[in-house]
């Protein structure tokens, strides 16, 4: 099988759900044959293009890669700004390697790379969503008033620039649940969920019984806007009240992109740990897990590592990604800043109580390894491939 996997960001270093998710995605095609990736370099992945100095990156046979251009010397069309910064040359040189050695099959690894659509004759292209651009920009859209006519019809050009992107490929996948309903609108036929994962077998588990201390953790990307009113949320509302009953109890705020609403937040009781090398050891040091739900958004954290580790989860169902983990049986409910310190005070206070609660968590997050989810992912590629072929 041979197969190309267009991206807009390079996948290497994986230090952003997008890049994690399109390199573990990769690892399971290439279990299948042989993977070509073809990458636009953002300004931030200029450094790891210049470490690799041209050589191999696993899991893939070769690696073709070119800076994003100025929107406007593009010959992208209409389509918004963001697309049509996608390479001319990365388009020409997919065309190009595609006719020496046509592919089986072409993956884009989200809407910014569509722009790889018009070089393609005679592959399936099987289109992984993420996100919905438009959706993920509309409420921020409405809350600044200020440019609201200017927003509404870029949010108009996403709307109709996604909508007929997914009209053009023989096959979507999305990463969240929600996002599905909207994709069965114009495309009935396909849209499959192919949920964000994790590596499982990097963390111990570690019931609750067996932790120590009064710690908390919240441990997401911090330049995320949920993330940062959803910690902002737990340091000045949730952890005030949970100290009126648990007066030691400590807040750790783990992640990178930290702007100064976050950094502000530095105190005796508040800490930030931007080097996440040592993330795998905090989710074995804390002794629970909190996320603050964001009014119409949602935030984006490493729950699912929490799951794994055996660290019991506070946080609302509005806060969770995919509406799996079970109220009451995965997790600690609590919606309003009280109900959340409430919750936490009762995981310190009764610690063994929450081990079959935590057991639960742990083999609810074994179904999200990366394994897993990748296998799904191929057969879903593989089968645009074999639907082609017929």
């Amino acid at each position: 099988m041979h197969i190309a996997l267009v991206t807009s960001s390079f996948p290497d270093p994986p230090e952003t759900a997008g890049r994690i998710r399109a390199g573990k995605l990769a690892r399971a095609l290439a279990r299948h044959g042989r993977v070509v990736l073809f990458s636009a370099l953002r300004p931030e992945d200029r450094e790891a293009e210049t470490r690799r100095a041209g050589k191999g990156l696993e899991p893939f046979a070769r690696v073709v890669t070119h800076p994003l251009q100025d929107a406007r010397r593009g010959s992208g069309g209409e389509g918004p700004a963001e697309c049509r910064r996608f390479p001319d040359a990365l388009v020409r040189a997919l065309a190009a390697a595609h006719e020496v050695h046509p592919f089986d099959v072409v993956v884009l690894a989200s809407v910014l790379a569509s722009r790889a659509l018009g070089s393609i004759q005679r592959a399936p292209v099987v289109l992984d969503v993420p996100r919905i651009e438009w959706v993920a920009r509309e409420r921020d859209v409405r809350r600044s008033a200020g440019w609201l006519p200017r927003g509404l019809l870029e949010l108009h050009r996403w709307r109709k620039f996604e909508h007929e992107t997914w009209r053009r490929v023989d096959a979507l996948t999305a990463a969240r649940v929600a996002d599905l309903p909207l994709i069965h609108a114009y495309r009935p036929d396909t849209g499959v969920h192919v949920s964000n994962g994790i590596d499982t077998g990097l963390h111990i588990f570690k019931p609750p019984s067996q932790r120590k201390g009064n710690t908390v953790l919240f441990s997401g990307p911090l330049w995320y806007e949920p993330n940062v009113q959803s910690v902002v949320t737990l340091a000045t509302e949730v952890m005030p009240e949970l100290r009126k009953r648990v007066p030691d109890a400590t807040l750790t705020i783990a992640g990178k992109g930290a702007d100064s609403r976050v950094t502000s937040l530095e105190s005796d009781s508040v800490r930030l740990v931007g080097n996440m090398t040592s993330i795998l050891a905090l989710f074995a040091d804390h002794a629970a897990f909190a996320v603050p739900p964001v009014a119409g958004r949602c935030p984006e954290t490493r729950l699912l590592d929490a799951f794994s580790s055996g660290m019991p989860v506070v946080t609302s169902v509005e806060a969770l990604p995919d509406p799996v983990a079970i109220p009451g049986r995965h997790f600690v409910h609590g919606h309003t800043p009280v109900d959340l310190a409430e919750g936490l005070a009762r995981v310190f206070e009764r610690r063994d109580q929450f081990d079959k609660m935590a057991a639960l968590g742990n083999r609810m997050a074994s179904r999200y390894d990366w394994e897993l989810i990748g296998e799904g992912f191929a057969r879903v590629v593989l089968g645009a491939a074999e639907r082609r072929r017929v």
